[in-house]
């Protein structure tokens, strides 16, 4: 019987990285942030010139900005990433999380797994 469950139930294990496994992965991450928040960035501001005008583009506008996101989250976390807010990434390393926001060029900080985003101190640990 538990054989018969296990094929059919997946738990994702949440990956624990080590600073420097997070610094090799982070140009990947790089590369897609970029390219997802270049594609909104576009579609905020037509969304912006035609909001009051144009209901039903606007719509259309939002519901791509959103397939975007849900995209990019999807992508973040297939590598192991946690996506959090707008352009945000954890990574999990066991005491905490390494924290990472687009555009900065390397992992810098870290907080607490309570403390979220404005929780964000530097590393002592040099960065890569």
């Amino acid at each position: 019987m538990e054989t018969y469950v296990h094929s059919f139930v997946h738990i994702e294990d949440r990956k624990i990285f080590s600073l420097a496994e997070a610094q090799r992965i982070l140009p990947i991450i790089q590369k897609i942030t970029e390219k997802a928040q270049k594609e909104t960035q576009v579609l905020v501001q037509q969304l912006e010139l035609i909001q009051q005008v144009d209901a039903q583009r606007s719509k259309v506008l939002e519901i791509r900005i959103d397939e975007i996101m849900n995209q990019w989250r999807g992508q973040i976390s297939r590598l192991g990433g946690i996506p959090q807010g707008v352009w945000v990434v954890d990574f999990d390393h066991g005491n905490g999380l390494y924290c990472w926001k687009y555009p900065e060029m390397n992992i810098y900080c870290e907080h607490g797994y309570q403390d979220g985003f404005t929780g964000r101190r530097y590393l002592k640990t040099p960065t890569a």
